[in-house]
């Protein structure tokens, strides 16, 4: 699950914002009642301005979606959970020049000959 602000692609989660997301979001696991299971998450990351949280099981996942609106970021903007495939995608650009394949295809040719 990822956890973005509110107003997320306008308001992205900053590098330092993320250590403190994720050091509150291990506190909340720590704190969620081991009534018949243990609460883990499996890792936490930082991409595409979202703190992005692994769970372990389900009910992690449930109970952590359920504390994570109560917590307000730096600047005031509050937090909320999306999943993942709801990130935007990255988008690569290739771009070839041919001018310079062609110099340097000339410049074997003449080591070549």
């Amino acid at each position: 699950m990822a956890i973005v602000c509110e107003g997320y692609l306008g308001v992205h989660v900053s590098r330092e914002n993320f250590i403190d997301i994720q050091r509150v979001i291990r506190g909340l696991v720590d704190e969620l009642p081991e009534e018949g299971f243990t609460p883990r998450l499996t890792d936490t990351y930082w991409i595409k301005g979202a703190a992005t949280v692994v769970c372990q099981d389900e009910e992690t996942k449930d109970r952590l979606a359920g504390k994570v609106p109560t917590l307000t970021a730096l600047e005031g903007s509050r937090l909320k959970m999306m999943g993942v495939d709801a990130l935007p995608p990255y988008k690569r650009v290739v771009a070839r020049l041919l001018a310079l394949w062609r110099i340097q295809s000339a410049i074997f040719v003449s080591f070549v000959h």
